[in-house]
């Protein structure tokens, strides 16, 4: 799952005291976040292929109660109609996405996820870079999240707006679970559809409003909608069990319950404890949604896996470009979006920018089209671009994962953020998770290939860091003052470097003048005339030597 690295407006949306769904303004159309729908043949009903606009006089809600000014939207006159012989995108455009594969695993294959992971791998599916998992009927686990008392804050998404690439704003005020139920569901239930409705399935007609509307914003009255998402499991808590229930006395041990996921065996996080989890990485996060709160299109930080599991409501539709495609789908996105990309080059880093995939199809990318629903797991391959929305009230929770094939896109990442020129924090260091392997790798179950793996690339890690190492003693002479870190376990996010935002997780170059920080690789953290410089180091030569010398020797002696 991404964290979202967006630094969004924080305005406080006000609320009138009232119940929820007397907060619905009549002048007011609202949103609603969707998860991939099943990948069908659109069928509509016999008319003409391009679909024209209603006059109608609301496109959202319609109640009696104008007062409350919950949601804000730009006013529109009820006198204005929309000329009906605009044309949209023909429906026929959206007809021509890929089916997303389904895998239903046996109850065998899914008590191993991250077995049933590497195989899909190795069967070739992450050439199309996302499936759907459909669990074994014994796999029903409680939904939790319905009992949570605090309120939760919402993003606050204009439909019309989600071209523009501006953050969203923050309803800090918030809901409660009973109170974003009932909020979403009023909306659906008044929700007026502004595009004519010839679907023969509503998930399609849903499809068509939602993506004509970003395309087309200037031709529709503005539909807003809240979402809350990216809520952190370990403060509000998780939406699985966390201990037995009376109707499910299974998942809440179980490696496919996602809170447990990144303990299980062939994980590279198993090991992270001491408080070194990070929220929406190791432990996840849980999405409330309604009809057109969306999710617009990125890749996972870092080009990790994405575990995605729809508790319970509404549909959520995805769409998915294949990580070979990924280079000529953000050539796309800058193409159709020139003016944005030239003043925020990262933009697609803050998850505020939505494209229509039909575009994308247009331009020889291929697409994949899935409808989540209620019980089924959408998991995301490494560089695999991923948006879509909701259909209507629901909840799911996300969380990423790293196995042994992923360490090659770490270093690729890594590269690509440099090469883009984008700044963006690295989420967190191979290096302190290869450490946290290797001393507990008697406690592992790793085969000889990936243990091979984490040697080598450990040995990579050790090479450039006592290179850093020597060029800033070649260039410092005994003015540099060298030291060891007084806590060796400390977490890995404690320094970080000035000039990059980077983590300094083996080691980091201190000013002893203006006490800046940095990474060793900038060879001098600051500016500063006349100082002298320390450098901060974690583990001493030999202590790195030895780290790769207990990855040969258990090698040797299992293998």
């Amino acid at each position: 799952m991404m964290r979202n690295s967006m630094k969004s407006k924080t305005k406080t949306i006000q609320k009138q005291k009232k119940d929820v769904p007397q907060q619905i303004s009549k002048s007011v159309t609202q949103k609603r976040r969707g998860r991939p729908h099943k990948n069908l043949p659109i069928e509509v009903l016999p008319k003409e292929e391009s679909c024209s606009l209603k006059h109608s006089k609301s496109a959202g809600i319609s109640t009696d109660d104008s007062s409350s000014n919950h949601v804000m939207t730009e006013e529109i006159s009820q006198n204005s109609l929309v000329d009906v012989s605009t044309k949209l995108r023909p429906i026929s455009d959206f007809n021509q996405f890929l089916e997303v594969p389904i895998i239903r695993p046996t109850i065998e294959e899914f008590n191993d996820p991250f077995r049933l992971i590497a195989n899909l791998y190795l069967k070739g599916y992450d050439k199309q870079g996302v499936v759907k998992i459909i669990p074994p009927p014994e796999w029903k686990p409680d939904f939790q999240f319905s009992k949570i008392q605090s309120k939760v804050n919402t993003r606050v998404q204009v439909v019309n707006k989600l071209s523009k690439g501006k953050p969203f704003e923050q309803n800090e005020e918030g809901f409660t679970y009973k109170e974003y139920q009932q909020y979403a569901e009023k909306f659906q239930k008044k929700y007026d559809y502004q595009t004519e409705e010839r679907f023969i399935e509503k998930e399609r007609l849903n499809e068509y409003e939602f993506w004509s509307i970003v395309e087309f914003p200037h031709l529709f009255k503005d539909v807003e909608v809240e979402y809350a998402a990216d809520l952190p499991s370990q403060k509000y808590g998780s939406a699985f069990a966390e201990q037995p229930t009376k109707h499910d006395k299974i998942s809440y041990l179980h490696s496919f319950n996602l809170k447990n996921i990144n303990r299980s065996h062939n994980s590279l996080f198993q090991f992270i404890k001491n408080g070194g989890d990070i929220s929406g990485i190791t432990t996840p996060w849980v999405y409330l949604g309604m009809l057109y709160a969306s999710f617009c299109f990125h890749v996972e930080d870092l080009y990790m896996y994405a575990l995605n599991y729809l508790h319970m409501g509404a549909p959520k539709t995805w769409y998915t470009i294949p990580a070979d495609y990924k280079e000529k789908f953000e050539e796309l996105y800058q193409e159709k979006y020139k003016d944005i990309f030239q003043k925020n080059p990262a933009v697609l880093h803050h998850l505020n920018l939505q494209l229509c995939p039909a575009e994308a199809v247009k331009r020889g990318i291929p697409v994949y089209r899935t409808d989540q629903k209620a019980g089924e797991f959408i998991v995301t391959f490494p560089k695999v671009y991923h948006g879509g929305f909701s259909h209507g009230f629901n909840c799911g929770e996300a969380v990423n994962i790293v196995t042994p094939e992923w360490i090659k896109f770490y270093k690729e990442a890594k590269f690509d953020y440099a090469r883009k020129g984008f700044q963006k924090k690295v989420s967190f260091s191979l290096a302190w998770v290869l450490v946290s392997i290797i001393q507990n790798l008697q406690d592992s179950s790793f085969d000889k290939v990936t243990l091979q793996n984490i040697l080598h690339e450990w040995q990579e890690i050790e090479k450039e860091e006592l290179h850093k190492r020597k060029d800033l003693i070649n260039i410092y002479g005994k003015k540099l003052k060298i030291y060891e870190f007084a806590n060796k376990n400390e977490k890995y996010d404690r320094h970080v470097c000035k000039i990059c935002s980077g983590y300094c997780y083996l080691s980091y170059i201190y000013c002893n003048k203006c006490f800046t920080q940095g990474c060793p690789a900038h060879i001098a953290p600051c500016g500063c005339i006349e100082s002298t410089i320390s450098l901060f180091i974690r583990f001493n030569e030999k202590e790195m030597q030895q780290f790769g010398q207990i990855v040969k020797d258990t090698i040797k002696n299992n293998f």
